[in-house]
C-alpha cells in the first residue's frame, strides 16, 4: 500500500495536490470524499492487521488510521527529493519502520 501510494504521489503530483493540498476541502461534498478515501483505506488496513495479529480491534483502528495519514504525510516529503534513488531510499526506509513497528507491537 505505501509503494503504491508513494508511486501515485511521485508520478502525479499535480493530481495529488489538487486531491489533498486544494481549496477542495473546503467544500462539504469534496472534503467528505476524501476523507472517505482516507477511511476505506484505513479499515483495509485495519481488517489485514487484525487477521494477522491478534489485536484488539479498537488498536488496529487507531494503528491503521495513523499509518495511513503517516503514508500521506512521507509520500509528500518522498516526492519533493528530485533525486529518484534517494525517493527509493526514503520508502524502502518507511517500509522498514512500519513493518517492524508493527511487528514489535503485535508481539506484545
Amino acid at each position: 500500500m505505501i509503494s503504491n501510494f508513494i508511486s501515485v504521489v511521485t508520478n502525479d503530483p499535480t493530481a495529488y495536490r489538487m486531491i489533498f493540498h486544494s481549496d477542495m476541502h473546503a467544500q462539504k461534498q469534496c472534503n467528505e470524499k476524501i476523507e472517505g478515501l482516507v477511511e476505506r483505506v484505513s479499515q483495509r488496513v485495519s481488517h489485514t492487521l487484525q487477521d494477522n495479529s491478534g489485536m484488539p480491534r479498537a488498536d488496529c483502528e487507531f494503528l491503521a488510521h495513523t499509518l495511513v495519514i503517516l503514508a500521506i504525510r512521507a509520500a509528500e516529503v518522498i516526492a519533493a527529493n528530485p533525486d529518484a534513488s534517494m525517493q527509493k531510499r526514503y520508502e524502502h526506509l518507511l517500509v522498514k519502520l512500519v513493518w517492524g513497528g508493527v511487528e514489535q507491537i503485535a508481539e506484545e
